[in-house]
């Protein structure tokens, strides 16, 4: 993030919150992503530049007071 430039426009908040991530190596770099296209049972490699990387995932961080809402299981 430094180097790209972008460490300064995350806000300072961001860098002291603790986080839960769940990640494996996999492909051949840190670039290569795998995901499961819907309706299907097979898995692919997608390789994305790391800023469109950071946008894809920060659209499913919710703003500050909203809670995710779940439709499913015992916790709907």
């Amino acid at each position: 993030m430094k180097a790209l430039g972008l460490y300064d426009a995350v806000p300072e908040k961001v860098w002291k919150k603790d986080w839960v991530v769940h990640c494996e190596p996999v492909g051949k770099g840190p670039e290569a992503i795998r995901y499961q296209p819907v309706g299907t049972k097979d898995w692919k490699l997608m390789t994305l530049p790391a800023v469109v990387f950071m946008a894809r995932f920060l659209q499913h961080v919710l703003p500050k007071g909203l809670c995710k809402v779940r439709y499913y299981g015992y916790l709907h």
